[in-house]
């Protein structure tokens, strides 16, 4: 699992989540993309934020791929790190805070 602290997080935690087929839980989410700037996303994007702050917290991890099902649904299990293509990472985490 991931370190109590989020800066102590490191790249070979976030690999781990993979090889170690980790599933999704009340306090870890898998994105693979960071959310676009449409109202629909936004409002995911806080629906998420709110539903850890109302819990025990957790993170949200930008950057993981899901195994999907048969039927296409994602499985909530981690299958892959893949590459955030936002242009710029300073404004992309400046609109996510």
């Amino acid at each position: 699992m991931l370190p109590a602290s989020a800066d102590a997080i490191s790249p070979n935690d976030i690999v781990s989540l993979v090889a170690n087929q980790t599933s999704e839980r009340k306090t870890l989410e898998f994105k693979e993309k960071l959310p676009e700037g449409t109202d629909k996303a936004k409002k995911e994007f806080l629906a998420d934020v709110c539903s850890f702050a109302n819990a025990e917290g957790g993170y949200i991890v930008y950057g993981i791929r899901e195994r999907r099902a048969a039927d296409g649904q994602p499985t909530g299990i981690a299958e892959a790190v893949v590459s955030l293509t936002d242009p710029n990472p300073s404004i992309a985490c400046d609109r996510l805070e």
